[in-house]
């Protein structure tokens, strides 16, 4: 991905980092495009229609339609690439240190003679045959040392201000959080699809009714047209990465994360990890490539995104007569060009302006 949207991507991050901890001072400190930067999108995007009410309603009210990516057709779109079991041996390990840290630390702070606080012995106690932890001989350990407590530690340890550590439960935890957490970035993020190509047959028979929709055609506006709310807008615009292998997520500092505020009630900076994790929902494989998909991501809570940038509509060439001559009554009245598609004997694809009669 060109450095510039992967510049976005981090400045983006870093906006909602403030936000979400009450930094910012004003609204005016959300990320917007420079007009240095405008030839970095597109001259002309491209949106794929059906022809329903809706969609007329859309084109003629200038919205475009945003979705969260869980409802896609595509099961795997925008879905972040993690290889959990494959990893876990060695993220386990790294899960289990930090919490006997956390132990060691707890015990030097709260009694180093372990009357007041967990202290568990030897590391080296703890390992199996295999040299690695067991969760056996935790748990023995553990409940050992619990015993030996005063009554108002052992009610810090039963609501919850310490965990039990058990390898089980660890790995059940960060399993289920890690998978919670990808399931909840494609529900918590709407997003729309455009496309530089009007001309993909594909895409006509897919994603326009096999040739009875339409294609919107959106211009770049001159950055003196745009409102403060269409630089922020357009900031949030990038383009779709198509690749043989589609990078993975790297889980050690995630899974860091997810235990250090879990079990020790600490934060960690994982903003390197968030812009991988957006980036995950702008990786597609390369059999898609022909698309050439730009994404516009929509964080507010409205599906309706209000885009007065349509310059052109291209009208399928199966399109029945009553869904033409609508568009003809919308497209004539708000002075868009509207266009027919036609195949010649050759079967190249052109599109025919239409009159208004």
């Amino acid at each position: 991905m060109q450095k510039h949207f992967i510049n976005n991507v981090h400045k983006i991050m870093a906006y909602l980092t403030a936000y979400y901890q009450g930094k910012l001072e004003s609204e005016s400190k959300k990320p917007e495009l420079k007009a240095k930067d405008l030839h970095y999108y597109p001259e002309f995007l491209y949106k794929y229609r059906s022809c329903n009410d809706y969609n007329f309603e859309s084109l003629e009210q200038d919205y475009i339609w945003a979705a969260y990516p869980a409802t896609f057709d595509d099961p795997v779109d925008a879905k972040i690439k993690l290889d959990f079991d494959q990893e876990w041996k060695n993220l386990g390990e790294l899960s289990l240190d930090l919490i006997w840290d956390s132990i060691r630390k707890k015990r030097s702070v709260e009694g180093k003679t372990g009357k007041n606080g967990l202290y568990l012995g030897d590391k080296n106690q703890l390992l199996d045959a295999d040299g690695e932890i067991d969760s056996l001989k935790v748990m023995e350990a553990y409940n050992s040392e619990f015993a030996k407590l005063p009554p108002e530690y052992k009610r810090k340890l039963v609501n919850g201000r310490y965990k039990t550590v058990c390898e089980k439960q660890v790995h059940e935890y960060i399993h289920n959080k890690l998978g919670e957490s990808t399931e909840h970035l494609r529900k918590s993020i709407m997003l729309a699809c455009l496309t530089k190509r009007k001309d993909n047959q594909k895409m006509w028979e897919d994603y326009a009714d096999k040739y009875k929709g339409f294609v919107i055609e959106y211009r770049r506006p001159e950055y003196k047209e745009l409102s403060a709310e269409h630089k922020e807008m357009i900031f949030w615009l990038f383009p779709v990465e198509y690749c043989s292998n589609i990078p993975e997520v790297n889980l050690r500092k995630i899974i860091e994360f997810y235990i250090q505020r879990e079990y020790f009630e600490k934060t960690i900076d994982i903003t390197s990890e968030c812009v991988d994790l957006f980036c995950q929902m702008l990786y597609k494989k390369k059999e898609y490539s022909a698309e050439e998909e730009w994404r516009l991501f929509n964080c507010t809570k409205e599906n309706k995104m209000y885009v007065p940038y349509a310059s052109a509509v291209y009208a399928g060439r199966k399109i029945e007569k009553q869904n033409l001559d609508r568009l003809k009554e919308i497209c004539f009245k708000k002075n868009i060009p509207l266009y027919k598609q036609e195949y010649d004997a050759f079967g190249n694809m052109s599109f025919v302006p239409c009159k208004n009669t």
